[in-house]
């Protein structure tokens, strides 16, 4: 696997071709789908990562360059060096929320050497902060469980906090500014409110939530894109199936399911504000099966994404022949054939659902015989995979020589 230190040294091996290049920034699993996507329909992609070590990063694909930190204004540094040689004008795409907060800060800059997935700097910035999100996705008409937004004082019980006073628990805590130390947690009472608040001293703001009774599988999406017109390309509507960690967590299985009413209702997020981009938002509903909004991701994808390419939505290739011009004959329409999943973490936590009483065994059997496609599974792309087997034969073993001690 070559990795490229230097820009020019990357110019020098980027393969000659007469469509614009794509720069992905962080070669995790749904950094992989986007540029197995891409280099397949002949779009040559440049890789900015640090850690090559993950088994994503030992693809076959797209020209690599490393670049130390991909969390400060380094990066930016580095993407502008990288675009003023490139021939053609790339289209960016990142794939966390500190990337999107990083973009978005110097958005004008980029933009005059990118193509960007991104709506308006200050849209953005409104849609990444959960706590003007609440009372955005209110104003726009979202049934929403009761959200408020309290000081990291009010959280610790330093100060006086009307919102707690009238907070119905228990509650899901949530950082105000995304991938902060923990993503959310639940709390009984305000003395558990005040503890985890007390551990994370660094974190200033927090959104608490009315916790709606349910498990993994009680939670969807509904992913889009939206053109350079405004027009909704690509939607898409989906469902959970677990989550690391359980409950709260990232997915680590999800489906595609029609529900065109989820779709519907997620574009009232996005109604009269003139949005431009990827994004995507979640539901929890609840056991009367009403949907209430939890969550939007804007400015990048996520585990969202594998689950929508498996079934038939290409978004990174619409995105693409959007903002180039150049069609790549992208597929949009949902066929929902087959569950995605993240075997390395989901391994973990399906083997964990067996020993909770609440979770049904029989629905365990049907998952496990379920179609699926793995993140890092591609019979042209092996390397991925491969490099994932061999640390978790390790964990496994490691795992079973625990087991005869103690025993």
């Amino acid at each position: 696997m070559k990795v490229h230190r230097s820009a020019e040294s990357l110019r020098q091996a980027l393969p000659a071709s007469d469509r614009p290049p794509a720069v992905l920034v962080g070669l995790c699993s749904h950094g992989l789908a986007i540029l197995r996507s891409l280099e397949r329909k002949g779009v040559p992609v440049i890789v900015i990562e640090s850690n090559w070590d993950q088994p994503s990063a030992q693809t076959r694909h797209g020209v690599k360059l490393h670049h130390e930190r991909l969390d400060d204004n380094s990066l930016i540094d580095r993407l502008l060096e990288l675009a003023a040689d490139l021939p053609a004008t790339p289209v960016l795409f990142v794939t966390n929320d500190k990337m999107v907060r990083l973009v978005n800060a110097r958005q004008a800059e980029l933009r005059r050497r990118y193509h960007l997935p991104f709506p308006r700097a200050e849209l953005l910035e409104e849609l990444i902060e959960k706590d003007r999100l609440t009372p955005l996705a209110t104003r726009q008409g979202l049934r929403l469980p009761r959200t408020d937004g309290v000081s990291g004082s009010e959280a610790r019980g330093e100060s006086t906090s009307p919102a707690l006073d009238g907070a119905r628990f228990p509650c899901v805590v949530k950082p105000a500014t995304p991938m902060s130390a923990f993503k959310a947690e639940i709390v009984a009472d305000r003395a558990a409110l005040a503890r985890l608040a007390a551990v994370h001293p660094e974190i200033d703001r927090f959104l608490v939530q009315e916790w709606i009774e349910g498990g993994d599988e009680s939670v969807y999406f509904a992913a889009y894109y939206f053109d350079r017109g405004g027009r909704v390309r690509g939607s898409f509507a989906g469902q959970k199936i677990r989550q690391v960690p359980r409950t709260l967590g990232n997915s680590s299985a999800a489906r595609g399911v029609a529900r065109p009413d989820l779709i519907a209702e997620g574009l009232r997020l996005f109604e009269g504000l003139g949005y431009r981009g990827i994004a995507s938002v979640e539901f929890k509903t609840a056991p009367d099966g009403t949907p209430y909004f939890i969550e939007a991701t804007v400015g990048r994808s996520d585990y969202w994404l594998k689950t929508l390419i498996v079934n038939g939505v290409d978004l990174p290739a619409l995105v693409y022949s959007d903002l180039t011009g150049v069609d790549l004959r992208a597929s949009e329409r949902q066929r929902n054939r087959v569950a995605w999943v993240d075997g390395d973490r989901d391994l973990w936590v399906y083997l964990e659902s067996w020993g909770d009483p609440s979770v049904s065994k029989l629905r365990l059997v049907a998952q496990l015989f379920e179609p699926k496609r793995f993140a890092l599974f591609d019979v042209r792309d092996p390397r991925p995979y491969a490099a994932w087997w061999r640390p978790l034969v390790k964990r496994l073993a490691a795992a079973a020589a625990r087991r005869l001690r103690a025993g």
